[in-house]
This record gives C-alpha cells, structure tokens and sequence, in this order.
C-alpha cells in the first residue's frame, strides 16, 4: 500500500460518490414503512370496532323491577276498574266485585315490593299477605308474612272505598 507521507505526490484517488438528484430510487425501498403504517391503522380500526361490537353485544342483565309506587298504581287502579293481567311482577291481576265492595288479589309479588307497597296499601284498606290478615300491622310482620312462600307473595286488598 502506498502511504501519502511516503510517496510524496502520490496521492490516492477518491471513489467517486452517486450524485443526490432529491428523488428517491425506484425499487421497493422505502415502501415498508408505508406498509406497515397502513396496517397499523387498519390494525387498530379493527380493534376499536371489535370493542364497540363487544360492548353492544353484551347482555344488560335483568331489567330493573318496577317500583313499589308503580305498583301501587297498579292496584288502585285495578280497584277503579281498569284491570290490567298480569300484574306488573307477570303474577296474577284480579278484580272481584260484590255489590260496592271490591277485591283486588296479585300473586308472584316481590317480596320487598310486598313488605313497602303493603305498608301503603294498609292504610288504604284490608290487606291480607299469603293468606293471613295482620290484626296490628308492623314492617316486621309485613316482612315476616311476605317473605314465607318462595316465588313471590300473594296479596289480597280490600279497599276502603272506590270512588
């Protein structure tokens, strides 16, 4: 090999270096990044809609009860007579009528619905839970009367008077 401090006038000549024209060459470099930035995004659009599909989709899980107030509409109503089967629990809804008192029985009632809705009606009329009429009528033995039979309670409400 020949040294520059050795030789002197002897120099080595440089390789000559590609001119840079601000194009870039053609071929298939440059295109993977491209591609991959492509797959991302469609990669990721995937993603967010498998999400949302999966948050749609999902089970809601039983619907909410209706309210003890409700009920009570219900039932009033029903004294009034406009009776509406099943009762707002799917039990049963009847109205019996003699001369000017009225009966209205419901069977499948919630039993917390039975204990508050009880305590309204009570005061409203006769109120008889799964077949025993309380003499004094407490939330304890609302409680103790609605929760005995599994399914729901049956209650049976005499009105005062129907107006």
């Amino acid at each position: 090999m020949i040294s520059p401090t050795t030789h002197p006038g002897k120099h080595m000549a440089a390789p000559e270096h590609p001119r840079h024209t601000g194009k870039k060459p053609s071929g298939k470099k440059g295109t993977g990044r491209s591609t991959k930035v492509i797959a991302l995004v469609v990669g990721g659009a995937i993603a967010v809609a498998l999400v949302a599909t999966t948050f749609v989709l999902r089970p809601k899980g039983p619907p909410p009860l209706p309210t003890a107030d409700s009920f009570i509409t219900q039932m009033e109503s029903a004294a009034h007579g406009s009776a509406s089967s099943p009762n707002l629990y799917g039990g049963v809804l009847a109205v019996e009528r003699h001369g000017t008192s009225v009966t209205v029985t419901v069977s499948a009632i919630p039993p917390s619905i039975c204990v508050s809705s009880g305590m309204k009606l009570v005061r409203k009329g006769l109120l008889t839970v799964n077949g025993e009429t309380p003499v004094r009528v407490s939330a304890a033995k609302l409680t103790e009367l609605c929760y005995q039979e599994e399914g729901g309670a049956m209650m049976v409400w005499i009105p005062k008077a129907v107006e």
